[in-house]
Parts: C-alpha cells; sequence; structure tokens
C-alpha cells in the first residue's frame, strides 16, 4: 500500500480515537461544550482523510468529482466548528464566529450543488502524477473559478479570527497552554494555506491538510487535558471552601459509616469543637443515637434522599435568659453521593437550624388553639398558660383598661400556679400611652417606665421581675396590659421579642373584639338614631308577643307608620334635618303611645308600633288600634319645629290584627305592609285595616304579573279593532285595542294589566308587540285592498314614549311591514306629553315629519291647557268617554264638551268623541258640530278577522 494511503489511514484512526477520548470526557457530567465540539472536529477529519484517499486513488472523472465534493464540503464543515471551538475555549464573545460559520455552511451547501465542486469552474479530465519517493496518485485538471478564491479566503479569515482570540486569551491568562493552542492553530494554518495553494494548483504537491490537523490535535488534546484536570481542582477547591464557609451544618460520611468530613458550621450548631467529636463510624456516635437520626442515615445509605422533621438536640449550656439555650431544633437532609457506576460511595448531612422557627410555629400552633376556646375568659387564660410554658416565666398576667375608668385595669387572666389568687381589678399608678409612628413597635414596659404600673399584682404574685407590653387598638388607644412576671431577671433574646410580638398583637386583637362584641350587645336592641327599640328587638318582642296570643286567646295590633315626602326633605334639606326631624316625630309618636307599647323604629322613615291587646274581640281590638293610630295622625298635623324651621309631616299608617288563621310573624308583617300599601294608594293621610280581600288581591296581582311576562311567548295577547266613523258611517280610522286572555283568569281588562305593565317595565316589550302587530295586520288590509280609508290608531304609553330608541322602533316596524306612516295616528295623554315640553315638542315634531299623525287621548281629563296646546304639534283631540256618557244622563248639550269642539276648531285640529253608546248622544254632538265618532253605536271592538268582515259588509268599495 502507497505511504500516503498509509498516512491517510493512520490519521483517520487517530482521529476516531481522539473523538471517542474527547466526547467521552465531554459527556461527564458536567458536560464540556469545549470538549464536545472538540469531539465533532475530530470526527468530520476521519471522513476527511478516507475521501483524500478515494481521491488519489481514483480511477474516473466521475469518482473523482465525487470524492473531491465530500472532501471539500467535509472540510468547510470541520472549518465551520472552528469559530465555534474557538469561541467557547476562550470565551470571548463576538459577532465574527456567527458569521464566518454562517459562511462556511452556506459553501459547504454549494459545493455539494456544483457540478465540479467550489475548486473548479472548469473541469478537464484526470491526470496521474508521481510523487517524489516514486508514488504515483489521481490529480484533476481544471481551471479554478471565483468561488473557489471566495472559499480560500474566508477559510483564512477563520484561521485568522481563531489566532488573535488566542493571542488574546493567551495576554489575559498568560497561560503556556493558551500559547501552544496558538502555535498550533499556526501550525494548521501553514498546512491549510499550503493545501489552498495544491488546490488551485499554484503550488505542485500532494495536499498536507491531515498532517497539520495531527499536530493540532496533539497539541490541542494536551491543552483540553490540562484545562479538564485544572477546572476539576478548581471546583474541589470551591466545594471545599463553600463546605468550610457555608452557614448550614455538614457532615460527609463514607459508605463504610466512616465519618470524613464535619463543617465549622455544624461544630458551632451542636455547641462542640473540631476536637469534641468522637472518632470511629457515625453509627457508634451517641449524638446520632440520642437524637434519633440514626434510621435516616440508614436510609441515605439505602440511597434514598431523606428529609428529617426537626429534631430536639439537647445541648450544654449556661446562659440564663428566657429562652432555653440548651434545646435546639435542627433540620437535616441526607442525600447519598454516587461514584460512576452509579453506587453509593458516601452521603452527606446537611444541618439547618430551625430553632426560631420552631418557637414561632409553636406559638402560633398555642395562639391557635386558644381560638377554640368557649369564652372570652378561657382564651385569655390559655393565653396566659402558654405564655409561662414558653417563656419559662413563674406567672403571666393580662388585663383590661375599663372604658369608664382608664385607671382601673379589670384582670382577664392571671396564670401561676404559686401566685395568690388573682383581684377582680387593680389600680394604675400611672397613665398607658401606647406608641404611635415609627415607634410603634416599642409595646415594652421595663425599658422606659420606671415603675411597674400594677405594683399590687407584684406583691400578689410574688414576682419582683417583670416585663410588660401594652396592649394596643387599632385607633392607638391603649386598652390592656400584658405582663411577664418572674422572680429572676427577666430578659428577651433570639425569636423571643418576636414571638411575644405575636401575643401582644393577638391579645390586643381579641380584647378589641370582645369590647366591639359587648358594645355590639348594648347596641343590638337601640336604634343608633332616635333611642327608640330598632328592628332587631320588634321583632323578637313580636315573636314573644304572638306567642303569648296564641296561647292566652287576647288579640295584639300592630300599626306600620310611614311619613309622607319624608324623602322631600332629605332631598332638599340635607340628611342632617332629615335625621332632626325623624328624632321629633319618634318623641311625638312615643308621647303618644306612652310606656305600655312597644315603639320601634323599621328603617328609613319607618315606625311600627305593637299594641297587645286585653281582648278577644276582633271588632274592640281593631278600634283601639284606629284610636291610636288617629290620634298619632292628629299628633303629627301639628308642626314640627327644627332648626328654626317649622315642618309638618304627614303619615299614612296600616293595622293588622292578629293572629288571624294561624298567622305567622312574617304573614304578620306583610298583612300590616300591605293594608299600608293600600292607605298610600288613598291619597296618603289616612288609615287602612287588612281584610282578606287584600291578600287576595296581592295574590291576584302576583299571579298577574309572572303572567305578563310570558304572555307574548305564550301567544296570550291580541288586537281588537274598534272602527271610527263620521257622521254618514263612514269608516275613517280604527283604533287598536289590546286584550289579554290568560290561562287561568281568563279574559284580563287592560285597566288591571296595563299599570302592572308599565310598574314592572314590561310595558316595553308589550308595547312593541302591539306597534308590530297593528303594522303586520295593516299591510294585510293593504295588501288586500280592503276598504279602510284613513288611519289606524295606536296607544302610546308614557314609558315607551319617553324612552331614547321609542322612534327608531316604531320606524323600523314601517319600513319592516312596508307601511306608510300617513296611515298610522299615535294616541298619547296628557300626562305623556307633559313630562318635559320642550323634549316633546321636539321628539312629536320628529314623528310628524317622519308621516306619523299624533293625537291627544282622554282630552278634558287633565290640565287642558291652551297654553301648551298652541306648541304641541297635533292633528286630533279625543273627547273622553266620561264626558259623553254625561249627556246621556242629562240629555242636554255640555258647555264643556261645545268648548272642546271650539278649541279644535280654532285650532284646526281634527276632534273625535269616543265612548259613543245611543243615538241621542250622537244628536247632541252632532248639533255641537260633532263630524267623528266612535263607541259601541257603531261598533264593539273587533277582532282582526271580524273587523275586515265589518269593513267588507259596510263600507263602498274604494
Amino acid at each position: 500500500m502507497p505511504l500516503e494511503t498509509l498516512f491517510l489511514f493512520f490519521t483517520a484512526g487517530l482521529m476516531a480515537y481522539a473523538t471517542i477520548q474527547h466526547a467521552t470526557s465531554a459527556l461527564e457530567p458536567p458536560i464540556d461544550k469545549v470538549q464536545f465540539v472538540f469531539a465533532a472536529m475530530t470526527a468530520l477529519m476521519i471522513p476527511f482523510s478516507i475521501l483524500q484517499v478515494l481521491m488519489m486513488q481514483a480511477q474516473s472523472e466521475s469518482g473523482y468529482i465525487w470524492a473531491l465534493k465530500a472532501n471539500l464540503s467535509t472540510a468547510l464543515l470541520f472549518a465551520t466548528l472552528l469559530p465555534w471551538f474557538i469561541a467557547l475555549y476562550t470565551e470571548l464573545k463576538s459577532r465574527w464566529h456567527w458569521g464566518l460559520s454562517l459562511a462556511l455552511l452556506t459553501l459547504a451547501i454549494v459545493n455539494l450543488w456544483q457540478p465540479y465542486s467550489l475548486q473548479y469552474s472548469e473541469f478537464s479530465g484526470i491526470t496521474s502524477t508521481q510523487l517524489p519517493w516514486g508514488e504515483n496518485y489521481t490529480k484533476g485538471i481544471g481551471k479554478n473559478g471565483i468561488l473557489a478564491y471566495l472559499t480560500a479566503t474566508i477559510t483564512i479569515l477563520v484561521y485568522i479570527h481563531g489566532l488573535l482570540a488566542f493571542w488574546h486569551h493567551y495576554r489575559r491568562l498568560r497561560r503556556w497552554l493558551d500559547l501552544g493552542l496558538f502555535l498550533a492553530l499556526i501550525l494548521f494554518l501553514a498546512a491549510t494555506i499550503m493545501g489552498i495553494l495544491v488546490r488551485l494548483s499554484i503550488l505542485d504537491w500532494v495536499l498536507p491538510g491531515p498532517l497539520g490537523f495531527i499536530a493540532m490535535v496533539l497539541i490541542m488534546s494536551i491543552a483540553l487535558s490540562i484545562s479538564t484536570r485544572h477546572r476539576l481542582k478548581t471546583s474541589e477547591k470551591r466545594f471545599r471552601t463553600l463546605v468550610e464557609q457555608s452557614s448550614f451544618g455538614i457532615q460527609i460520611v463514607s459508605v463504610n459509616g466512616e465519618l470524613e468530613l464535619t463543617n465549622p458550621a455544624w461544630q458551632s450548631m451542636i455547641g462542640l469543637g473540631a476536637n469534641d467529636f468522637e472518632q470511629g463510624p457515625i453509627t457508634l456516635d451517641h449524638y446520632v443515637q440520642q437524637q434519633g437520626l440514626l434510621p435516616y442515615i440508614k436510609q441515605g445509605f439505602a440511597g434514598e434522599s431523606v428529609d428529617t422533621p426537626p429534631l430536639q438536640w439537647t445541648l450544654p449550656s449556661t446562659i440564663d435568659t428566657l429562652q432555653d439555650q440548651q434545646t435546639r431544633w435542627i433540620h437535616t437532609k441526607i442525600n447519598p453521593i454516587r461514584d460512576e457506576k452509579g453506587s453509593v460511595s458516601h452521603i452527606i448531612l446537611i444541618h439547618e437550624d430551625v430553632t426560631e422557627e420552631q418557637q414561632i410555629e409553636n406559638a402560633i400552633h398555642r395562639i391557635a388553639a386558644g381560638v377554640a376556646s368557649p369564652s372570652d375568659t378561657q382564651f385569655f387564660q390559655q393565653m396566659a398558660s402558654n405564655l409561662t410554658e414558653l417563656f419559662h416565666i413563674d406567672a403571666a398576667f393580662i388585663g383590661a383598661i375599663d372604658e369608664q375608668d382608664s385607671e382601673k385595669v379589670t384582670t382577664l387572666a392571671l396564670f401561676s400556679q404559686e401566685a395568690s389568687p388573682a383581684n377582680d381589678h387593680y389600680r394604675l399608678s400611672e397613665e398607658l400611652i401606647c406608641p404611635n409612628g415609627e415607634q410603634k413597635s416599642s409595646y415594652l414596659l421595663s425599658n422606659h417606665l420606671a415603675n411597674f404600673p400594677l405594683l399590687t399584682l407584684l406583691n400578689d404574685t410574688g414576682t419582683p421581675h417583670y416585663l410588660g407590653a401594652i396592649l394596643c387598638d387599632s385607633s392607638g388607644q391603649a386598652i390592656g396590659l400584658l405582663a411577664l412576671l418572674n422572680r429572676s431577671s427577666v430578659q428577651l433574646t433570639g425569636v423571643n421579642p418576636d414571638i411575644l410580638a405575636i401575643f401582644v398583637a393577638r391579645a390586643s386583637a381579641e380584647l378589641q373584639q370582645m369590647r366591639a362584641d359587648q358594645r355590639i350587645l348594648r347596641m343590638a336592641y337601640d336604634d343608633y338614631l332616635t333611642g327608640l327599640s330598632n328592628r332587631a328587638f320588634f321583632h323578637e318582642r313580636l315573636s314573644q308577643t304572638l306567642s303569648e296570643a296564641q296561647s292566652s286567646g287576647n288579640l295584639g295590633a300592630l300599626l306600620l307608620i310611614d311619613l309622607d315626602h319624608f324623602k322631600t326633605i332629605n332631598d332638599a334639606l340635607g340628611h342632617d334635618v332629615g335625621d332632626a326631624v325623624l328624632r321629633a316625630v319618634a318623641t311625638r309618636i312615643k308621647d303618644v303611645t306612652g310606656e305600655k307599647v312597644l315603639l320601634a323604629r323599621f328603617g328609613g322613615d319607618e315606625f311600627v308600633v305593637l299594641m297587645p291587646q286585653n281582648t278577644t274581640l276582633i271588632e274592640v281590638a281593631e278600634q283601639q288600634a284606629r284610636d291610636t293610630a288617629q290620634h298619632i295622625l292628629d299628633t303629627l298635623k301639628a308642626p314640627l319645629s327644627v332648626g328654626g324651621r317649622a315642618f309638618s309631616v304627614g303619615a299614612s299608617i296600616g293595622i293588622v290584627v292578629f293572629p288571624q288563621q294561624d298567622e305567622t310573624e312574617l304573614d304578620i308583617l306583610r298583612h300590616a305592609d300591605m293594608a299600608l300599601y293600600k292607605a298610600k294608594n288613598h291619597g296618603r293621610g289616612n288609615i287602612q285595616s287588612f281584610i282578606p280581600a287584600l291578600q287576595v288581591a296581592a295574590a291576584t296581582r302576583l299571579k298577574l304579573e309572572e303572567g305578563l311576562r310570558g304572555a307574548i311567548a305564550n301567544n296570550e295577547l291580541s288586537l281588537n279593532y274598534q272602527p271610527q266613523v263620521d257622521v254618514n258611517g263612514r269608516c275613517i280610522g280604527a283604533e287598536a285595542l289590546l286584550r289579554w286572555h290568560h290561562p287561568e283568569l281568563g279574559a284580563v281588562s287592560p285597566d288591571e294589566f296595563i299599570p302592572i305593565a308599565e310598574e314592572t317595565g314590561l310595558i316595553h316589550p308589550i308595547g312593541r308587540w302591539v306597534f308590530e302587530q297593528a303594522c303586520k295586520d295593516l299591510s294585510h288590509w293593504l295588501e288586500e285592498d280592503l276598504p279602510f280609508l284613513g288611519h289606524l290608531s295606536v296607544n302610546v304609553s308614557p314609558w315607551q314614549f319617553i324612552a331614547s330608541g321609542f322612534i327608531d322602533e316604531i320606524r323600523n316596524s314601517v319600513e319592516k311591514h312596508k307601511v306608510d306612516p300617513r296611515y298610522l295616528m299615535l294616541e298619547l295623554t296628557e300626562s305623556t306629553l307633559l313630562q318635559d315640553r320642550q323634549e316633546t315638542i321636539t321628539k312629536l315634531e320628529l314623528l310628524r315629519n317622519l308621516g306619523f299623525q299624533i293625537a291627544l287621548d282622554d282630552f278634558g281629563t287633565g290640565y287642558s291647557s291652551l297654553a301648551y296646546l298652541k306648541d304641541l304639534p297635533l292633528d286630533q283631540l279625543k273627547i273622553d268617554k266620561s264626558f259623553i256618557d254625561e249627556l246621556g244622563i242629562t240629555g242636554s248639550k255640555q258647555p264643556l264638551v261645545e268648548s272642546m269642539y271650539a278649541i279644535g276648531l280654532h285650532m284646526r285640529l281634527a276632534v273625535i268623541a269616543e265612548g259613543v253608546e245611543t243615538e241621542r248622544q250622537r244628536a247632541l254632538l252632532v248639533e255641537m258640530g260633532g263630524k267623528n265618532f266612535q263607541g259601541y253605536l257603531f261598533s264593539k271592538p273587533l277582532t282582526e278577522s271580524d273587523f275586515t268582515a265589518w269593513l267588507t259588509a259596510t263600507q263602498r268599495p274604494r
């Protein structure tokens, strides 16, 4: 085999060995990226060497070109990794290695797509050349292109970049290894330049690349190995320093149980010196056995990671403070250390002193346990007991400052097994003042108060030494005192001040809550504003009175009083004046009712009177209640003088006599409320008693309201149409009238359900349905060419009219059904038009501009002032049925009706009389100038089908 070929195969084998060695080193934890990249570079030189052999022994042009492409791409990939190796080794951040690597990677890919590789732009063939020592090898013949020179330039730039990086790295650290790498890269650069000259046919010689790389690999391998050992030593030194200086106690134990390392922190933690530790296996260490650590150590030897609970260690100490220094709580973590085979070689014990955390936790547990105490006294007594145990003192005292006497301290708890029985209270020798601002945490008394404020307490307990803390509320007022009492000097060390602060805060919060509860208890049955009994006390008394009445047979009465128009006083003069009025009213009513009955403020401006009656007769009980109610009304009529002002306050009163038919407390209140509601609806300022009919009416109203909510969805609503005619009987229009057929109650009058719809807001969906259905029917009549002339009148509720989207809704309806708005007459009442005069006029003008006609319904029943009529854009006046009914009674003309016709004539408005039922009424209206009529005389309201039939039968075709 030729010498050159043997050398190349030797190079490939050497590179394979280097690859395995550096890859193995790289994958050992922690992963070494430098070794990993270098292993990849040596791996690329294996195919590079083999491909160069194939080039030198190629027998055909195609075989030569294939080997050349693969050989050159491998070399370019190697050069691509070189900048990354340099960047990782030198730790020098630069953007050059990104750009150079990307350029070389691109050239490696482009090389594979070139017909003759990047080396040749034109290829003439291959030839056999003899080396000086007589060997022959294959060589390509061709012309080098611009890509070949570009590749050579970028490759040389990579090596120059590497040389600069290694030189800066050497100057920074002054290590001979870095200088060696610098020289190795110079050698490889020389070999690479020589190889480039050979490839470009500038130099006639065999490619020397592997030779230069062998030298570089040897030098770099030695440098990397030494660098790795150096890092290991540095890491070991850093680990030992970390262990020695760690604040955690650390012990390292071999698999044989021999204690190999103990750091100073552990020695200090358990109070022993380095020479105090016993030699030998850790399993024989009496400290380990005594504290119960041995089972956890065995788990560590078994390969488990163990996290022990805090263990209590008893240590030698002579310090005399509140804290027992002989007790330490230590939390230990045990982790196995494994060798390269995965077997446990050592275990490491990491100890943490958690004494302070354990003390705080114990304190919190003790405080939390006190929360479950059934009474305040037991809570504070338990807290005093916990204080003596946690701080190892002789006694603990907790007292509360009296709210009425700031010098008096009432004993809440005193825990002492040897103390005399505690006094109920003690006198303070001086005032206690809570600190504020930055000194708020300075609650201790021993430092800044020479004399303890409760000297008698010290004598009672036989404890001359103390440590006191003021208990303060959230506003900074002193509300109590907590004291630690001891026969010897009392000091706080370590975490004890924080523990005591927890107890002080908890005691302060509990004492403040206890005060608040007592205050609430006193106020539970009193109304803060009037001084009368409040709602809670009234309910309790009503329940008691009802029970007594049911057992004795005697009756009781309840008066529910609501002041009329009290909100006006509040809004106009403010709540201060309103509150003064309520107090004056309460005094007036109390003077009337006396002490024998219960007077309570029920809330807001409502008062309630509970009157037990010594009678079994309902009539007598109700009359007595009405007499009292009337006396109250008469008393309130007299002017009240409040703040220099005189007020006349009226009231409405609802009365219920109980018990009737197994009434409950809630039934009584509900019945009284019904009676009061009836009194308000009767014009206020009157008295109404509950009767069963009110319950029936309320139930019916509720049923109507519930039914009305589903009336549209259940198709229970319908429209009837009542014709409007002229003097000749010709139809000039019709009025759409809403009808509701309830599934249980049957036909419900609009007078019943329309007010409910307006109160509940259901008038809006119902009004939309009415207008939508009217437009739908009108469109049908016009399409069928029925003899319907004039307009269709649709009533509009005041709530509909003032809604912001009303105009858009009706405009959308007429557009949807393709109805000309001039066929529609919107009927509005005077109350609707008087809501906001200017806004009403604006909205009416907009409706008329759209084509709608406007009628004033029920004309004459409201204000009927010409002052507003002349400004309103109207088309029609409708005389209310009540005026027409009077014509039938008197049988003669009515001046008021004649005036209405005159107004219509003067203002050029059409006038229509509704409710015409007799021929006599019609004749009188005609004599007064009437031309248009509506009523049962001409036709009752008809269903849609009956109305169309009426039109066909009575009206001439158009």
